[in-house]
């Protein structure tokens, strides 16, 4: 990926300091004017408007949507053409910046996202709209966090649904395995097949046996006895001739 080995750029936060004021000017630079203004929300959320370029427009919104002090998004227009072209966001809460967007052609829809997936500040999956038709189509993911990227996930024919996985199996930095979607073993379904197939089969053998006495009185009497055992089947390849009982 392009980016790999990179770190997202938090952009500009909102000082924390003055988070729980309200509604106040903010002087972001310190050079004595005035950037921007931070307002707070009954429920603790705030965002802060900033001017950083000091043009008199203002491009970049510094937000903490869950109300703890901190920013967890910021959103830019840094071409100053009036539509937000960057945002960063921190999605799970631990003050680093995770995911970020951008709108590199500046048609207004976001065609490009670096993502940190495990925490470490560093860049290890990217997902892009290479088309410009609106929908990602490509996504670099390094999965081991070694700086190289090991699949690539395409939507070849444009229908909104990844279809082939590009692999680097064996780690060399090029991709060397094509795997379509739909031929992928579904984990969950080799388990299952895996389990049935170490379940023992077993067979029941029932044996009756019939005895007949004759009492005094010429009167016979029988008694049957059943009996039922269970064994685990027998791979008939697996079983042994046996020799013949010799001749009486």
């Amino acid at each position: 990926m392009s980016d790999s080995g990179d770190t997202i750029d938090s952009g500009a936060d909102a000082p924390t300091s003055t988070i729980a004021d309200n509604d106040v000017p903010l002087d972001y630079d310190g050079d004595g004017v005035v950037d921007g203004y931070l307002h707070r929300e009954d429920d603790g959320t705030a965002y802060a408007v900033l001017d950083l370029d000091h043009d008199g427009e203002s491009e970049t919104v510094a937000a903490d949507t869950d109300g703890d002090g901190y920013v967890d998004v910021v959103a830019s227009d840094t071409d100053g053409d009036g539509a937000v072209d960057y945002a960063v966001v921190d999605t799970d809460g631990d003050h680093i910046a995770d995911t970020a967007v951008y709108d590199r052609d500046g048609d207004g829809d976001f065609d490009y996202a670096a993502v940190d997936t495990n925490g470490d500040g560093v860049i290890d999956g990217t997902a892009a709209d290479t088309d410009n038709d609106g929908d990602f189509d490509a996504v670099e993911v390094d999965s081991d966090y070694d700086g190289v990227v090991d699949a690539v996930v395409v939507d070849t024919n444009d229908d909104a649904e990844f279809d082939t996985v590009y692999s680097d199996t064996d780690g060399n930095g090029t991709v060397d395995t094509a795997t379509p979607i739909e031929d992928t073993p579904d984990p969950t379904q080799q388990t299952a097949a895996t389990d049935a197939a170490a379940e023992p089969t077993t067979t029941t053998t029932t044996t009756t046996t019939t005895t007949t006495t004759t009492d005094s009185a010429d009167s016979a009497t029988t008694d049957t006895t059943t009996e039922t055992s269970t064994d685990p089947a027998t791979d008939p390849a697996t079983v042994s001739a046996q020799p013949a009982a010799p001749a009486s």
